[in-house]
């Protein structure tokens, strides 16, 4: 059934020479083919339950989330107590059932919710603290991310045995080193000014790092980051948690799972409908954009036009303009660089290979692009201040992994809600060589400052311009 199974609905397990219903209600988490986690009734009482189910290795997957379970427990770590651990009816799965904490949130939740950065410091802080216990006692969460953080009542949950690991008494450093960074990896760049004082939270919690590892620690950090953009581009074009993709002899689609709902099918299946009624913002060879309505909500939907035939066979079997978008849209966010989010991407198919027109919907920004706004009377001078720093950390980010964005024209960026986006990104492109890179991100610059020739702004343009460090 894949990742398209209703609920509710029930199910036999073992229990001793007889069996017992369950009740999937809800399910969190599916792993197709192989794993779902689901808050379940059973007897009478709310639960977390785990189905594992793959063929060849649900015995596997099944004993190694109990081993870390008890390794936690063991080492008087606390998680949620195991109330069941059985097998389905038919002995073709294991099932899990371990309590069900419903008062507390996972620290990914509470980061999203925090308003501030010292909010969001203290989070981390909780994060840290938690890692350190773990490596104090000899154990480590290889696949460690906030989402496996639970807070409740002040105290932290760890959830997941199924990543648990245990190395004797106290973790080497060179292992907590690299569970460090692959933590600190998950976090946006501009929170690395911090990483110097959260480490120092940990030694104080479990042991002094050295200095070599001090010194290398925000170089591991950025290896892990590049690690991790490579695994998350890999998922951005299959269905995943967060994405489903559609594929035809006709067409190709990826879009977010948020939009599921009987008017986004429609706009699948009847496109051309849905863009004869929709409001042109600009029309242009290249591109077309326009205002579409969904569900009430306004999103802008950009299709990528074939200016001539020959274009048309350039685009054949490269990948298309909306799939760079759909990725560097979605790699942006992973950064913390503020871009439209991205909701679908659509290419029309001849013989399921070939590309013709392509398409890109995103969120639409309720705000005029950067120059205009700053040429309007609701623009207060100060906030050139804000406008400046935003820019400032946007360049740091392009510049810590090597992307440049392809086309800098100030009509491409909007300030709003104090916050710098970035759009059209069809363009945008990551590096490997740094003398590719720099002659590229020179041309960025280049093309940024000719947006401030002559206005009211151009000289606080050029000090931040001159300010921007290039890798050597």
């Amino acid at each position: 059934m894949g990742r398209d199974i209703p609920t509710p609905f029930r199910m036999q397990i073992k229990n001793g020479e007889s069996a017992e219903w369950i009740e999937i209600t809800e399910i969190l988490r599916i792993v197709p083919g192989k794993r779902i986690t689901a808050k379940s009734l059973w007897r009478e009482k709310l639960v977390i339950v785990k189905l594992f189910f793959h063929p060849a290795n649900w015995k596997r997957n099944h004993i190694n989330d109990v081993r870390g379970i008890k390794l936690l427990i063991d080492r008087d770590l606390l998680t949620p107590a195991i109330l069941k651990d059985t097998c389905t009816v038919d002995n073709r799965g294991a099932v899990l059932i371990t309590e069900y904490l419903e008062e507390g949130r996972t620290l990914n939740s509470l980061i999203e919710r925090a308003r501030t950065e010292l909010e969001k410091y203290h989070i981390i802080e909780l994060a840290i603290s938690a890692i350190a216990d773990c490596h104090k006692k000899g154990i480590w969460q290889e696949d460690i991310h906030l989402d496996n953080f639970f807070s409740l009542n002040e105290c932290i949950y760890f959830l997941d045995g199924g990543n648990v690991k245990a190395a004797g008494n106290i973790l080497p450093e060179k292992h907590a080193i690299i569970n460090l960074a692959t933590f600190f990896a998950q976090l946006y760049i501009a929170f690395d000014r911090n990483i110097s004082s959260l480490l120092e939270n940990y030694e104080k919690r479990v042991y002094p790092i050295s200095k070599s590892a001090r010194t290398t620690f925000n170089k591991r950090v950025k290896h892990a980051r590049g690690n991790r953009l490579k695994h998350v581009e890999k998922k951005l074009f299959r269905s995943t948690t967060a994405h489903r993709n559609l594929r035809t002899c006709k067409m190709f689609v990826v879009y977010d799972r948020k939009l599921q709902s009987n008017e986004v099918k429609n706009l699948i299946i009847n496109l051309e409908n849905y863009i004869k009624e929709a409001k042109i913002i600009k029309a242009g060879n290249a591109s077309t954009v326009m205002a579409l309505l969904l569900d009430n909500i306004d999103y802008v939907l950009k299709r990528y036009n074939l200016k001539t035939f020959w274009h048309g066979i350039k685009y054949l079997v490269k990948p298309s303009r909306a799939s760079y978008s759909w990725r560097n849209a979605s790699i942006l966010e992973i950064m913390g660089i503020n871009t439209p989010h991205p909701y679908f991407f659509y290419e029309e198919r001849l013989l399921w290979v070939f590309k013709r027109r392509t398409f890109f919907l995103s969120e639409k920004i309720e705000a005029p692009h950067l120059l205009d706004f700053m040429n309007s009377s609701e623009f207060i001078p100060s906030e050139i201040e804000n406008i400046i720093t935003s820019f400032k950390e946007f360049f740091e980010i392009l510049v810590y992994y090597q992307i440049s964005h392809g086309d800098m024209k100030a009509t491409n960026f909007i300030f709003h809600d104090r916050k710098l986006f970035v759009l059209d990104l069809d363009a945008m492109k990551r590096y490997r060589s740094r003398n590719l890179y720099n002659r590229a991100i020179r041309k960025d610059l280049d093309r940024f400052m000719r947006n401030w020739h002559g206005e009211r702004f151009e000289s606080d343009f050029e000090k931040l311009v001159k300010s921007i460090e290039l890798p050597m």
